[in-house]
């Protein structure tokens, strides 16, 4: 204690232990490159958000899938049915396929049995219809819909991410990238960063994640071009700061990951007004 008294009285911090010395080297020095790149980054601008927060509405999957779709993001094949769903409605998707109920009041299709995958046959495919329907009817009577989005089964990917985008009045926008599909809320692995950001602090932001060993190759499978990942990430970004009186926040779960690209599986966003450019 005298010792620790004498450097504190000389303006030493003395070390209380190796490990919480190290941790604070580490703290201090991402502290200082963090606030590097911001300076050398220079951002044109704050994002002040002056919409009504209050003031939402919420586009369901397929239309925040659309919208995303009309400005060059990537999401899967699909067709909208309305109150019954045909073998004709199909078009040139093809088996195997997911069925998924529509609704903007439907934030979680998996517990109400509101998503069904890799269905083979046109007999799957009804029958699934049919369960669908009678079991969101029994768990959530009023968020039973007559809109059900057929969609052509993706790929395996490398990893999912979670990838949501916030505007707050105090801070502006945020954007949190985390572990994807049903690990959400499991491990609870994500990172936040306010925006304008970087590709660069996207990838340092994603190489923080539990998610990053699968990403990064795991066990001999396929690694992911970070780069590209990140860029689309911060595409994404640059796609609500451009509309930030218009849209209030954008959730992708899950984003799959491949080698070079990302696909949008599943998405809502929340607007101020429907006019998004």
């Amino acid at each position: 204690k005298e010792s620790r008294d004498l450097l504190i009285s000389l303006g030493i911090s003395p070390m209380q232990g190796i490990h919480e010395a190290l941790n604070a080297i580490k703290h201090a020095t991402t502290w200082n490159k963090n606030r590097a790149n911001i300076l050398d980054a220079k951002p044109s601008c704050v994002f002040e958000v002056v919409a009504n927060l209050d003031q939402k509405n919420v586009l369901d999957e397929y239309e925040s899938k659309a919208l995303l779709k009309k400005n060059g993001f990537n999401v899967p094949d699909s067709k909208l049915c309305l109150n019954k769903v045909d073998s004709n409605d199909l078009g040139s998707i093809n088996f195997p396929i997911a069925l998924k109920m529509v609704s903007s009041k439907i934030l979680h299709k998996t517990e109400l049995n509101a998503v069904v995958l890799n269905l083979k046959s046109d007999l799957e495919l009804f029958a699934a219809v049919e369960n669908m329907r009678s079991s969101v009817s029994k768990k959530a009577p009023n968020l039973v819909s007559n809109k059900y989005l057929i969609e052509e089964m993706a790929q395996k990917p490398i990893a999912e991410l979670i990838v949501g985008i916030q505007a707050d009045k105090q801070f502006g926008l945020s954007l949190t990238i985390g572990s994807g599909g049903v690990f959400v809320e499991l491990i609870g692995d994500a990172v936040t960063l306010l925006l304008p950001t970087s590709s660069e602090e996207i990838t340092d932001a994603i190489k923080n994640l539990k998610v990053f060993n699968l990403m990064k190759g795991f066990r001999g499978n396929l690694a992911t071009n970070l780069n590209c990942i990140s860029n689309e990430i911060l595409k994404l970004t640059k796609f609500v700061e451009q509309n930030i009186n218009a849209i209030s926040e954008i959730e992708v779960n899950p984003l799959f990951v491949f080698e070079d690209s990302v696909l949008i599986v599943d998405a809502l966003i929340h607007t101020y007004k429907s006019n998004i450019s």
